[in-house]
């Protein structure tokens, strides 16, 4: 069986893709619990700008794979 590795920004895990919306976040008026306090409230950081980087590969051979610090520190920067 041939299998094509390729190295593409696509999130596989969908980790980022979930998390992001959260940290960035937005205000939600009227929000509640079962009716009570009434009020504004919201996730992370309402008026953030989030960019996501992907950091963690598969590997190219049947070997390893993972978040190397290189990447890491990049995605930083």
């Amino acid at each position: 069986m041939f299998v094509v590795h390729v190295m593409f920004a696509r999130d596989n895990e969908g980790h980022g893709s979930h998390i992001s919306p959260t940290i960035g976040g937005s205000f939600v008026p009227g929000a509640n619990v079962f009716g009570i306090e009434n009020g504004t409230t919201s996730y992370g950081s309402p008026k953030a700008r989030v960019a996501t980087c992907k950091v963690c590969w598969p590997s190219l051979t049947s070997v390893g794979g993972g978040c190397f610090d290189v990447n890491i520190m990049t995605a930083f920067e």
